[in-house]
């Protein structure tokens, strides 16, 4: 009963997360991403067939039980003859066996000893298995950051939209005063030409914006394996920039950083292979037994069907074997300390990045107070060519000019919001801890 109440909440669940909602914030595509992305669905296929090889080896561990049967003909038979020194007397010849053989036999098997072969092999099925998991979980983090970056991708690109409307509308109200003073004799043709030309510009930004987030979407809908692809929710560009001490960083990283589990994990691997080789240094002990039922069976000389046992000890020992085992030994050995180097090599590469990440950080984090006070000053700096325009007192290109400073610090200030939460996302990535609670997602 337990079992069907799973497998209908394990569908419901499917089914649930199949129907797209009416729109995404980044932690609902996370979710779905990870229920619907083909890639996990086949890391979990993965995972079960490590599983599967773990519970194969288990199985060496207990007793083997075979059926079998078997029927031989046999024309020539030996014959046995009495000479005895009787007058008169003839002993028949004994055939020793008979033409016709048949047996039936059910053997057992169970190896006594093997030098822990069996239980390492086990144990190293089971570091597999924790290996798979961890790649799984590593492409994961993968597909979280990409789906990450093409999310904030597209909200930097719909800013940009807006930010270049905005300016659009800015300049078809100068464009429409150009004009007025035109008629009235007040300007000249060639600072409207400037403003429309301008204008003209702007559409065309904005239209190669369009085609970007129209790409990005694609992709998006492609991680997520949707059909169609809800609204994106934007995310919260207002948040207070904040940072911890970067040794926080680095021991999440030690932590929670797939690669670094995934070479212990070789490492043990490589040490249970070691173990598994010196294993041919002792004896393989295997106990046998078989039941028979056969005609004939153990007595040749009674063509009849018998029960009959078979039970006793097997050994196995190489003697020599041209030094096979000492150099498996010292393979295992060799793949353990490149092993090491590797590690070594990671954690020195995983340092610096956390370093340099953690100092675009600060430097983001200081631009954006610039970039703020930047945005208020150059729209005063608008306003005030603005009016000046209106009184006769400025020129179209004074007018122009503020107005592209204007657009220009805006877009450098999202360009910097956006920034500052992809240098998150790319930090989360670096410390393994990217989606690992998505109730409390690193981008909201």
């Amino acid at each position: 009963m337990l079992k069907r109440i799973t497998f209908v909440l394990l569908v419901w669940a499917q089914w649930t997360m199949a129907i797209p909602p009416d729109s995404l914030n980044l932690k609902e595509i996370w979710k779905v991403l990870s229920v619907q992305n083909l890639t996990l669905q086949q890391q979990r296929a993965a995972i079960e067939a490590a599983s599967a090889t773990l519970n194969q080896a288990r199985t060496n561990l207990w007793p083997t039980i075979q059926v079998g049967g078997s029927y031989q003909y046999i024309s020539d038979i030996p014959r046995l003859s009495f000479a005895l020194p009787l007058p008169g007397v003839q002993f028949p010849e004994i055939e020793a066996g008979a033409h016709n053989q048949f047996d039936f036999r059910l053997q057992i098997s169970q190896p006594l000893f093997t030098g822990f072969k069996l239980t390492n092999a086990v144990a190293i099925e089971t570091q597999r298995v924790a290996a798979q998991r961890i790649q799984a979980m590593r492409v994961r983090q993968q597909l979280l950051y990409q789906s990450g970056h093409l999310y904030l991708a597209y909200h930097l690109a719909r800013l940009q939209q807006r930010t270049l409307q905005t300016s659009w509308k800015r300049l078809q109200a100068s464009l429409i005063r150009s004009r007025s003073l035109f008629k009235h004799q007040q300007a000249t043709a060639f600072d409207t030409l400037r403003l429309a030309n301008q204008q003209l510009r702007l559409r065309n930004q904005m239209a190669q914006i369009q085609r970007q987030q129209e790409q990005i979407l694609v992709q998006l809908q492609a991680l997520l394996n949707y059909s169609t692809l809800p609204v994106l929710s934007s995310p919260d560009t207002t948040e207070p920039m904040l940072l911890v001490p970067e040794k926080v960083y680095w021991q999440q990283a030690l932590a929670n950083r797939p690669e670094l589990q995934s070479l212990k994990i070789q490492k043990q691997i490589a040490h249970l292979t070691q173990r598994i080789a010196q294993a041919e240094y002792f004896p393989q002990v295997y106990a046998f037994a078989s039941f028979h039922y056969g005609n004939p069976g153990a007595n040749f000389f009674e063509r009849r069907w018998n029960f009959y046992t078979v039970a006793g000890v097997q050994m196995q020992f190489d003697l020599w074997n041209w030094g096979r085992t000492h150099y498996r030994i010292q393979e295992a050995r060799a793949r353990w300390h490149s092993i090491s180097l590797k590690e070594a090599k990671i954690i020195q590469d995983v340092r610096t990045e956390i370093h340099s990440l953690y100092l675009e950080m600060q430097q983001v984090r200081a631009n954006q107070r610039y970039l703020q006070h930047l945005v208020e000053q150059e729209r005063l700096r608008f306003q005030l060519v603005q009016n000046g325009f209106q009184a006769g007192v400025a020129t179209s290109l004074d007018l122009q000019e503020a107005e592209s400073a204007l657009t220009a610090a805006q877009l450098q200030r999202y360009q910097n919001q956006i920034a500052w939460l992809r240098l998150k996302l790319q930090m989360a990535l670096a410390t393994g801890t990217i989606g690992q609670n998505l109730e409390e997602s690193h981008v909201q």
